[in-house]
């Protein structure tokens, strides 16, 4: 009752309305073409009224209205259309993700060891990054290891091993956290893995650096769109306008 109260106080400006009082709102007021309402429905439970018609609505709506030739079957057919390419992107930025995991994961190893007491101590990593807080940073990552319910297969090492290694460890921590674990270590960490992922004799370790974390950076804000549902087909990536195209192409085939 307490509710039913409130929103006879309030005027909310989203009202619940169900599928067919919805139908009848995309016709009359957005102008939609409706050719079948129960098949009009049945999309709207697939897909929900926000995905279907708000995610679309900067490329087929003009001044909130569509043009009366536009129909939910056409915008049905063009979400399914948007999912099957953003799982070919998502895919392969899940490839990418793991390689530059895998080869972050070696080199921090291969010269902090395999305990993360030891390879996620501050003193391991330079003190100031630009725009990292390294201490705050670490301690996320550590979090991994001291939350209640850990993932696999951190959980697996904590259980049944006397450590566990950064190899492990990184597949538990987010994209986002692996790219500023890669900014703060001292160029002896950094500069392999450079030389692994982008070798060049041409182009400068800093210009490469540079280069690796914005196309990184750029790949995980469409990975997290991808990931959570969100609105995707209008969504446009930054990426450092100082990285010229020249530079660019040379790692390009």
């Amino acid at each position: 009752m307490g509710v039913l109260y409130l929103e006879k106080l309030i005027n909310f400006d989203k009202p619940f309305l169900d599928y067919s009082e919805l139908i009848t709102l995309l016709q009359h007021k957005y102008n939609l073409v409706i050719p079948d309402e129960q098949r009009a429905i049945h999309m709207l439970k697939l897909v929900s009224y926000y995905d279907l018609i708000n995610g679309y609505k900067d490329v087929f709506m003009v001044n909130e209205q569509y043009d009366g030739k536009t129909s939910i079957e056409f915008l049905y057919s063009f979400y399914l259309y948007d999912k099957n390419f953003q799982n070919i992107i998502f895919s392969r930025i899940m490839i990418i993700e793991n390689y530059f995991k895998n080869i972050l994961a070696c080199q921090i190893s291969k010269d902090f060891g395999v305990d993360a007491d030891t390879y996620l101590k501050p003193s391991m990593y330079r003190q100031k990054a630009r725009g990292l807080n390294v201490q705050k940073e670490l301690a996320s990552i550590k979090y991994q290891l001291e939350c209640t319910n850990p993932s696999i297969p951190t959980a697996y090492y904590l259980k049944h091993h006397n450590h566990v290694p950064a190899w492990i460890l990184l597949k538990n921590i987010s994209f986002g956290n692996s790219i500023n674990l890669f900014r703060i270590p001292k160029p002896a960490q950094q500069n392999p893995i450079l030389d692994e992922i982008l070798p060049s004799d041409e182009v400068p370790l800093s210009q490469r650096k540079e280069l690796l974390v914005s196309g990184l950076d750029l790949l995980r804000s469409f990975r997290n769109k991808i990931a959570h549902n969100l609105k995707f087909v209008t969504h446009r990536g930054t990426f450092k306008q100082s990285m010229s195209v020249k530079i660019i192409r040379k790692f390009l085939p």
